[in-house]
């Protein structure tokens, strides 16, 4: 379980994970066979990347603390791990992106509840909804791949 104690540790989490996201569809990219999906995949690494600078610019004015206490999220609950080697499938990196997005999707809503208004709520809810459009993606192509054959 992390606890945070400032809405700054939170978004610093944040953009650790947007760091690692980036890092996991370039790697992706840079592996599969077909060039529409690698194009698609580096696109979503840079949206990653504008993901990250979102954060950083919001971290810029959140200092307040979370009402003076630490707040509990068990995040470390639903952390995948795929080791990426060049002998991944496609299926297997499918399956695998499809997971990390909703786990994105899940701690972005839960950050999103932290806040009852504001920048930080509304920003949290963005992100929230552009992971969604990720994991569609991913969604899409394994389906055209392994479900309509």
């Amino acid at each position: 379980m992390r606890t945070f104690n400032s809405i700054a540790d939170i978004i610093d989490y944040a953009i650790t994970r947007e760091g690692e996201a980036y890092d996991f569809y370039a790697d992706m990219a840079g592996q599969v066979d077909n060039p529409d999906l690698s194009r698609k995949l580096m696109e979503l690494a840079n949206e990653e990347l504008a993901h990250k600078k979102k954060l950083l610019l919001v971290k810029k004015g959140s200092t307040e603390l979370l009402g003076g206490h630490g707040m509990d999220f068990e995040f470390d609950d639903f952390c995948l791990t795929l080791d990426l080697r060049s002998n991944n499938t496609l299926k297997e990196i499918l399956e695998f992106a499809i997971g990390k997005e909703n786990e994105s999707i899940r701690i972005y809503k839960d950050l999103a509840h932290l806040f009852p208004s504001g920048e930080q709520r509304r920003m949290f809810k963005l992100l929230a909804q552009e992971e969604k459009g990720h994991k569609r993606l991913f969604e899409d192509e394994y389906n055209a791949l392994f479900r309509n054959g």
